[in-house]
């Protein structure tokens, strides 16, 4: 099974190709789709770089992974004085009805539960449904369904959690606060050993760097984004010729600095506990001389986090930047069964109907043009059975209902069946159904055919391509189902 985990970050569309097969899982390979640092339409900026990213994949993945944004996304700790795992799931969701500032039953909740001295602490993320299902939507529009739809920030605690080994207790200098520095915002986490306890964003990253460089030195964001990879050096304040950059760079970090003190301080209040150590990844985190500006600023011992400790990587793939790929390399763990955290909002009104392998073996079969052609007919009979439904007396409603059903499970056999019943009651919700299977397999049509060359058309081209007084004694030819080679005099 092929899963292709997605982080749509905003200075660069990043992806992580990987195989699952009898609990042994490989990394394929890296992507990364450069955009632009100043985004005007978003969707449509998207919508190319997903383009790039699924052309250079050899065959699409069978499984999508991607997050919700976070201000779509309600966080929540509630420590619970219960240590039977059973009635911490029963009383939880009386505690955070009081907690968030919308019902519940509007809402999809995932919950992750670890253990305390006092009882029990209970990690809470909960999404509207109406957020979910217009992400998903916008997603579609732009090329991507996903199957597994989770909070920015889980990938990189899963690699974290991962490497926690009870046996070596001493691997990591505990509590400590992990830190995902990234273009506008910084994940921030704090875990002591493999509990999770504190969670946020902070909307701060690289650009919010780059922009203070390009404002203080008059220069435009291009040029104060080379000056901060290749001259800005956080640990030489003494250099008289990188006195303006330093200044432009403190002033910078000064805002980030007091948010992640308040939130050790909340920490501290919280849990009586004082964090320790510092582990820095993400892209911006390869600013030169950033563990000294920690160390110096807030008092922390830090240090970089390796998401690639525990991979086998091959060949080139060893040579990948580990600390821009955290995220979407840990969200490919989902399906694995290797993840510590597992939260999916891809649920309820959310949920997939049909997955992209079902599509691509659909795709295999040779009527399949004859099936697109017949799509609108079908469509249409379906509609037919349903305002009929609508029209006819109790008893044939009922008849013309479950031949519907009958026509609708044949047609899309992998449906829930209370999915399917929803369906085939609502013509609406039948309608944008049948729809979406419509896009989904035109998407993979053109993906098909811009990946197929036809042999004749090659032939010919090679043909056309010499004088019509031309002869050409051919030594040897290749011919193969991609490739058409000739050689001759």
């Amino acid at each position: 099974m092929r899963i292709l985990g997605i982080e749509f970050g905003t200075w660069s569309l990043k992806a992580v190709e990987m195989e699952s097969r009898f609990r042994r899982t490989e990394i394929l390979d890296f992507h990364e789709v450069r955009l632009p640092l100043q985004i005007s339409d978003a969707t449509e900026t998207y919508r190319q770089a997903i383009t790039q990213l699924l052309a250079r994949l050899p065959s699409h993945p069978e499984k999508i992974v991607t997050s919700l944004p976070a201000a779509q996304i309600a966080l929540r700790f509630l420590p619970i004085p219960i240590k039977q795992r059973k009635q911490v799931e029963k009383t939880f969701r009386f505690e955070l009805e009081d907690n968030v500032p919308f019902k519940l039953d509007d809402a999809i909740i995932e919950h992750f539960v670890s253990r305390t001295k006092e009882g029990s602490l209970v990690f809470a993320a909960i999404a509207p449904k109406r957020f979910v299902t217009n992400h998903v939507a916008w997603l579609n529009s732009i090329g991507v369904d996903p199957d597994w739809l989770t909070f920015e920030g889980m990938g990189m605690l899963n690699l974290y959690l991962s490497q926690v080994d009870p046996k070596l207790p001493d691997k990591f200098e505990c509590p400590l606060v992990l830190l995902d520095i990234g273009h506008l915002k910084t994940n921030v986490a704090i875990v002591d050993q493999d509990r999770l306890m504190l969670f946020r964003s902070i909307a701060w990253g690289g650009a919010n760097l780059t922009q203070s460089i390009a404002m203080s030195m008059g220069v435009s964001l291009e040029e104060a984004e080379r000056l901060k990879m290749n001259d800005l050096k956080l640990d030489d304040e003494n250099a008289k010729d990188n006195a303006e950059l330093m200044e432009a760079a403190n002033e910078a970090f000064a805002p980030f600095i007091a948010d992640l003190n308040h939130s050790l301080v909340a920490f501290r209040n919280s849990y009586k506990l004082d964090v320790k150590s510092a582990l820095l990844t993400g892209g911006t985190a390869k600013t030169w001389g950033i563990e000294n500006l920690f160390r110096k600023r807030i008092g922390l011992t830090a240090r970089f986090f390796h998401p690639f400790e525990g991979f086998s990587l091959k060949g080139d793939l060893q040579q990948a930047d580990e600390y821009r790929f955290a995220e979407p390399l840990g969200r490919t763990t989902v399906f694995s069964r290797g993840s510590g955290i597992l939260f999916n909002f891809r649920q309820q009104e959310a949920a997939k109907g049909t997955s992209l392998n079902e599509i691509s073996a659909f795709l295999k079969e040779p009527s399949v043009v004859l099936l697109l052609t017949l799509t609108g007919i079908l469509t249409a009979i379906l509609f037919v059975h349903v305002f009929v439904a609508g029209i006819l007396a109790q008893q044939e409603s009922k008849i013309a209902t479950e031949e519907l059903r009958k026509a609708f499970a044949q047609t899309f056999p992998a449906v829930p069946v209370k999915l399917k019943n929803g369906l085939t009651s609502n013509p609406r919700d039948l309608k944008k159904f049948i729809d979406q299977k419509n896009n989904e397999l035109e998407q993979k049509l053109k993906m098909m055919s811009k990946s197929r060359v036809p042999m004749m058309g090659m032939i010919k081209a090679i043909s056309d391509a010499f004088p019509p007084d031309v002869r050409v004694d051919v030594n040897t030819l290749q011919l193969d189902d991609r490739a058409f080679a000739v050689e001759g005099v």
